[in-house]
């Protein structure tokens, strides 16, 4: 990012992208390394564009949880992250919250419990 300009939806999702790569390929026994150098190349980003980052990196690990078919952990990691994405939210929360509905809906029907998620 050059200094003073704002990251646009676009590269935040592929640096969420990128960073859910990065992450899953530094893991030990299935245990993600805490303190991965691909969190250096935040230093231009302002607090809300790594927070937004972060959402889109961790929407990525949940719906591969889901794929995986391990549902409570994707369920907590959904859990954790609902608190941050608002349907009136920028557009990278709107995404994730939409996203997350789908997801919980997913797991919803592939468990066999039916859950009923507010807006």
């Amino acid at each position: 990012m050059i200094s003073g300009r704002k990251l646009s939806t676009d590269g935040v999702i592929r640096l969420g992208g990128e960073w859910f790569v990065q992450s899953r390929s530094s893991t030990v026994n299935g245990i993600s390394m805490l303190s991965h150098p691909y969190r250096a190349s935040f230093s231009g980003l302002s607090d809300s564009e790594v927070k937004d980052v972060e959402l889109v990196k961790n929407l990525l690990l949940s719906a591969q949880k889901v794929a995986q078919h391990q549902f409570e952990r994707s369920s907590k990691l959904l859990d954790w992250r609902n608190g941050s994405c608002y349907s009136l939210g920028n557009p990278i929360q709107r995404l994730v919250h939409y996203f997350l509905r789908v997801l919980r809906e997913k797991i919803a029907r592939e468990t066999g419990r039916i859950k009923i998620y507010g807006s």
